[in-house]
């Protein structure tokens, strides 16, 4: 295993593709950058279409890239963010517990 395709990406012995799925606005895009060490922002603007950060950690030895996208929530990215799902390992549904409609 490891990394092939691009020669800029570090080397890898696992990598785990993960999507963050959820209404606009929930905050997706701002536990995306808790996740992946980045200061959070009270202002971020919303996501066009898909982002996506890549953390890589040393597990008993291994290295294991984490993927994370961050998949836009408005209705009219659907069909964009449905092609990012294959070959996703882990799926993080978010909502906002203030709004039960999302």
């Amino acid at each position: 295993m490891g990394s092939k395709a691009h020669n800029h990406e570090p080397p890898f012995d696992i990598k785990f593709k993960i999507l963050l799925l959820g209404e606009s606005t929930v905050g997706k895009s701002s536990i995306m950058r808790c996740l992946t060490g980045k200061q959070f922002s009270p202002g971020l603007m919303g996501t066009i279409g898909v982002d996506f950060e890549k953390i890589t950690y040393v597990i008993q030895g291994k290295t294991v890239m984490l993927e994370i996208w961050d998949t836009a929530g408005q209705e009219r990215f659907h069909a964009i963010t449905k092609c990012h799902f294959r070959d996703s390992k882990a799926f993080i549904f978010i909502y906002d517990v203030t709004n039960p409609q999302s």
